[in-house]
């Protein structure tokens, strides 16, 4: 269960002229968090980690259709302390949970309404409330760097830092396909070579063979992220499974569901 400390750094008073100089920023009580998706295991040690609410004008300003995915996650970033690394090696599951519960801690909020068109019946499931402390993490179940070798060529493999996302990002000019998102995750060898590694698995071979079921395992193994809620549907009575940093969920890749007890004796930990 992720646990939200409360603020550790209230904001000074201030009064006078500096006062209105500041009204426009933001100054929000910091929030040190104490657990991750990603169970800080990509991290250095010695880091702390810490974010503000957003104000109501950063969520606005999210909301805008056109807004683009790095001005996104700048505004996120924006509002999120890292001491002793930078900010632009946290996961991006890591990210995406900071983003919810920013949200979620916005000043005199502590629960937030979910609209979702219903996957059986396609009507809306409106108005249902979701508390601050049910909000749990599917974590980051695995050692790091995973790594496997590949035609004589050892690929390690690190979760997708939200660094390497916008840098894919700022070089296509559009959403990262899925391919280029598991090449990035890739630590050694260069991003290129693990790019045309990833295409060849993906395109060239057979989609039973063992090279491709040891790819798709370490996928699944970098997954981490916020768990689904599951909510009832007031129309059809159904439950349905929502997550609640879906609108971010395309960022992400997704795990691989099969069985990866076969290839596992090729995967190295650490």
């Amino acid at each position: 269960m992720a646990k939200v400390q409360r603020a550790i750094k209230p904001p000074a008073k201030m009064e006078g002229p500096e006062r209105v100089e500041r009204q426009d920023q933001h100054f929000s009580p910091e929030i040190e968090v104490k657990q991750l998706p990603s169970g800080f295991k990509p991290y250095p040690k010695n880091i702390q980690v810490s974010y503000r609410p957003f104000s109501m004008g950063e969520i606005k300003k999210m909301g805008q259709d056109e807004i683009s995915l790095d001005k996104k996650f700048e505004y996120v970033l924006k509002g999120i302390t890292v001491i002793n690394m930078d900010k632009m090696q946290l996961t991006v599951a890591d990210v995406l949970y900071l983003s919810m519960l920013r949200k979620l801690t916005i000043p005199g909020v502590d629960t937030v309404t979910v609209t979702k068109r219903c996957v059986h019946c396609g009507g809306y499931i409106v108005g249902k409330k979701v508390f601050l402390g049910e909000v749990e993490f599917q974590d980051l179940k695995t050692e790091l760097p995973v790594s496997f070798e590949y035609e004589e060529v050892k690929y390690s493999f690190s979760p997708l830092t939200i660094g390497g996302l916008l840098e894919i990002a700022a070089e296509t000019n559009e959403e990262p396909n899925e391919e280029q998102l598991l090449a990035k995750t890739c630590v050694s060898p260069s991003y290129e070579e693990a790019l045309a590694m990833v295409t060849r698995l993906n395109n060239d071979v057979p989609y039973n063979s063992p090279d491709l079921a040891v790819l798709n395992t370490i996928d699944s193994m970098m997954y981490h992220g916020v768990a689904p809620i599951k909510l009832v549907c007031d129309e059809c009575g159904l439950e349905n499974k929502i997550s609640l940093d879906e609108e971010e969920q395309g960022v992400l890749v997704l795990p691989f569901c099969e069985d990866p007890a076969p290839v596992e004796a090729r995967i190295s930990i650490g």
